[in-house]
């Protein structure tokens, strides 16, 4: 897996709230990601990936499930102390993780509050109190 992560984003002089990435790049990863790969070769990885795409395309493009999905695996992989981890491009399961030349299956599921979209957050990085449907639910 490549050392530097370089995004082709679509559309020339879009701003970053409506920056896509390329067909391509997206099809790229996609190969890249479901090859098996050492846990701590592919966190690195999807991290990587993921620093460098801005969020709200992060969680705003159509068809980037499976950079999500990769995410989830690393962190599962990573938690199970797995050898190796791939996404899987079938519709069932999203990932598989190794250990000790067992392979396991996971579907990566997100639950949310109703009426939450995902995204919604604001970008900045300054901590905030947690909203009151938050606060109530924990």
């Amino acid at each position: 897996m490549d050392d530097v992560i370089a995004i082709a984003l679509s559309g020339g002089k879009k701003s970053e709230a409506t920056a896509r990435i390329q067909r391509n790049t997206l099809v790229a990863w996609t190969n890249e990601l479901s090859e098996w790969t050492p846990t701590e070769v592919f966190r690195a990885h999807i991290d990587q990936i993921a620093q460098a795409i801005p969020r709200n395309t992060f969680f705003g493009q159509g068809g980037l499930t499976f950079l999500r999905d990769a995410w989830i695996a690393s962190r599962v992989a990573r938690a199970l102390s797995s050898d190796m981890v791939r996404l899987v491009s079938a519709e069932r399961p999203d990932f598989e993780i190794q250990i000790d030349g067992k392979i396991e299956q996971f579907e990566a599921t997100e639950a949310d509050m109703k009426g939450r979209r995902r995204g919604d957050e604001p970008d900045d990085l300054e901590l905030r109190p947690p909203r009151r449907e938050l606060a109530q639910a924990l």
